[in-house]
């Protein structure tokens, strides 16, 4: 395992996670950094990418071979060589992620709410609070759920696939916001998460503004890392207004920290899968966006 100053607390962390979820740092892998460059990657760069982190061969195969089970890989094999890429499933697994992850964003203000009422059978309500709950709503109670408005298209979308018996109204803002967020949304645990994801990546990212040495295969590895451990906290977060949060909200900081660090590593990443990674017509096809787009909004 790789014991550069700036990755060594970072693997540390991955490793005491029980269970160790390696076909979800895979699927980081695959989403961050080789979909924009053809979603090839022989089954050899992926080793060259998880061994340093400490991640064994036959543990890499074995997720490989469970994500290829459940539909997310597909395996292509040219003479002894395997190379997989993600299925359309598993495009879409990430995709779907995808803005929250490189593009988020707390609204400033929110207008008025979409306020939700369920049905009363125990099955169907569970079924549909999943998926806006994903969304980002908060629940007034079992049936009750509430979302700030407005919303994105893709939410929008989410609200008009609701069954007919779902009774929907969008409600003027009229109450105290701080409120509403501690009684619908459970902020704590995330709070803390962020807290401990900033503690985690201040070090790292203040190392290597005062000169710390990192090469081409260790960006990789820091800029995966902190991409899977970010995505971990976002598709958690409601991303509620400003207005309804406290001024020193730990996911402002988090974000914030996340931008800049994955501006200072990414270029680098990107030159290891320029002239390392192999897919099956050889080195990577050129990056399909500018890897600068990412986190543009926080810039």
């Amino acid at each position: 395992m790789l014991e550069t100053p700036c990755l060594s607390p970072l693997l540390a962390a991955f490793h005491q996670r029980k269970p160790l979820r390696v076909w979800s740092l895979i699927v980081s892998v695959y989403g961050d950094a080789v979909l924009h460059r053809g979603g090839s990657l022989w089954l050899g760069s992926l080793l060259g990418i998880l061994e340093p982190c400490g991640i064994e061969p036959g543990v890499v195969r074995t997720a490989m071979s469970r994500l290829a089970a459940d539909g997310l890989l597909i395996r292509n094999r040219v003479g002894r060589n395997s190379y997989y890429r993600l299925s359309n499933d598993g495009e879409g697994l990430f995709s779907e992620a995808s803005s929250r992850i490189y593009h988020p964003a707390y609204p400033e203000d929110v207008s008025s709410w979409i306020v939700m009422v369920l049905p009363d059978d125990t099955q169907r309500r569970a079924a549909l609070r999943k998926p806006l709950e994903k969304a980002g709503a908060g629940a007034l109670g079992p049936s009750v759920m509430v979302l700030a408005d407005p919303v994105s298209d893709t939410v929008s979308g989410l609200i008009k696939t609701l069954p007919d018996d779902v009774i929907i109204w969008q409600q003027a803002r009229t109450c105290d916001l701080n409120h509403l967020a501690r009684t619908a949304w459970t902020l704590d645990p995330l709070a803390d998460a962020y807290r401990q994801f900033s503690i985690l990546y201040q070090p790292v990212y203040d190392a290597l503004k005062a000169g710390a040495p990192l090469l081409p295969l260790e960006a990789l590895i820091l800029r995966v890392l902190l991409i899977h451990d970010f995505r971990r906290l976002v598709l958690r977060d409601p991303l509620l207004p400003k207005v309804m949060l406290p001024d020193d909200w730990p996911g402002f900081a988090a974000h914030a920290l996340v931008a800049k660090l994955y501006g200072d590593v990414a270029g680098l990443g990107e030159h290891w899968l320029e002239t390392d990674a192999l897919c099956e017509t050889g080195r990577l096809p050129k990056a399909s966006q500018p890897i600068e787009r990412r986190f543009s909004r926080h810039l």
